[in-house]
């Protein structure tokens, strides 16, 4: 039984810590039509995006094509545009 407790615990530990990963890299965004998102954005790397200084050229799903994303402070932002955002989560790729 303790077996059993010690592998629940640890497994549920290890979830919390991956799912703790991955909201600290989760960032809102604006693209440059004003549509906001979430997305993972990750210093140095990125698989669904290119580069280019603080902006990103990123498909926007908010209005399905290829945009500049820049970050957004969330502290700027109403609870109504944060939420318009959450509509739009993040994928598990940078």
């Amino acid at each position: 039984h303790n077996a059993f407790s010690r592998t629940t615990l640890s497994n549920y530990l290890c979830r919390a810590a991956l799912v703790a990963e991955y909201r600290r890299y989760v960032a809102i965004v604006r693209c440059s039509q004003g549509g906001l998102f979430e997305t993972k954005w990750v210093p140095l790397a990125s698989f669904k995006a290119v580069r280019l200084g603080s902006r990103r050229l990123q498909r926007c799903p908010v209005h399905r094509k290829w945009e500049l994303i820049e970050r957004v402070d969330p502290a700027t932002l109403s609870e109504v545009q944060r939420a318009d955002a959450a509509r739009y989560p993040a994928g598990w790729l940078p």
